[in-house]
């Protein structure tokens, strides 16, 4: 029953990845406008890709400088 229930909630993995897809290669896509996903009930599934709502807390600074300082210590990488 399970199985059934994820089946209707959740999408494929190729359908999952085209938000991330048309963020990093539609030309109409402007810096700063980062928040993509599907355009079904809730955001959950849909063929299309659109610009999405965000919750608060995507949008709380301190949330993001310490998701961002832990990125850099668990890649080796910094960025300026």
């Amino acid at each position: 029953m399970a199985r059934a229930v994820l089946r209707i909630l959740q999408a494929p993995s190729e359908q999952g990845a085209l938000p991330q897809l048309y963020a990093a290669a539609v030309p109409d896509v402007r810096g700063g406008q980062f928040f993509f996903g599907p355009s079904g009930y809730k955001e959950m599934r849909g063929r299309e890709v659109r610009e999405v709502r965000h919750g608060a807390e995507a949008a709380h600074p301190e949330t993001g400088y310490r998701l961002w300082t832990e990125a850099e210590q668990l890649t080796g990488v910094t960025y300026l």
